[in-house]
């Protein structure tokens, strides 16, 4: 009797220490791709050129704006008088 519970004792333990290994070894594995930046100023034109040097972009008073954004491409502007 006893060695039957030390035998259910040793696979649990068993199991519990295979799964927490999986999990540490995935957690551990996910490569993230995503490059995220925080910033509480607007970003310079060689800021926005080095996370896409591709993009489209223009410089007014000091702020840097990129062209090429779909739904901003369908408004019709106007010019305030």
């Amino acid at each position: 009797m006893v060695k039957k519970r030390w035998q259910t004792m040793k696979k649990f333990s068993f199991l519990t220490i295979a799964f927490l290994v999986s999990i540490l070894l995935v957690a551990c594995s996910h490569e993230n791709n995503n490059i995220r930046i925080d910033s509480t100023e607007n970003p310079d034109a060689e800021e926005v050129l080095n996370s896409d040097p591709e993009a489209d972009i223009f410089q007014f008073n000091d702020t840097i704006y990129t062209t090429g954004i779909n739904w901003v491409e369908e408004k019709e502007l106007t010019k305030n008088k």
